[in-house]
């Protein structure tokens, strides 16, 4: 009995867990003497590196930047849409009501802003 890709060390006899597998991890193709059995067992260790990437906000680069917005999107939720909505959702009928969402992103750090109007208001950063 093997066990692969566990997050500790575990004996392959006895599954004695080892908690300072981290010790460990320059030791591939070690043979390692269990701490509770004895016996002996080949240690393979398997290391991944993942890397992720954000764009800074531009309130806090250094110094702080304007935004610069793109296209404004807009999408409107009929009676209809929110009654479902709030059925779904166990809301009170008036918790959501008919109503506009505009949206636009910075094109330089990915925020996003939302506005919600009456169905057919204006939205207020056209102008």
């Amino acid at each position: 009995m093997g066990h692969d890709y566990e997050k500790e060390i575990k004996c392959p006899y006895c599954d004695y867990d080892y908690s300072d597998s981290w010790e460990h991890n320059e030791d591939d193709g070690e043979i390692l003497e269990c701490n509770s059995c004895g016996r002996e067992f080949e240690l393979t260790v398997d290391v991944s590196v993942t890397y992720c990437t954000a764009k800074v906000n531009c309130d806090d680069r250094n110094p702080p930047e304007e935004h610069e917005f793109g296209p404004i999107f807009d999408i409107s939720y009929d009676q209809e849409t929110t009654d479902r909505y709030n059925k779904e959702k166990f809301l009170n009928k008036d918790d959501h009501m008919p109503h506009t969402t505009w949206s636009r992103n910075c094109v330089k750090c990915d925020e996003v802003e939302y506005i919600d109007t009456e169905i057919g208001g204006e939205c207020p950063w056209k102008s």
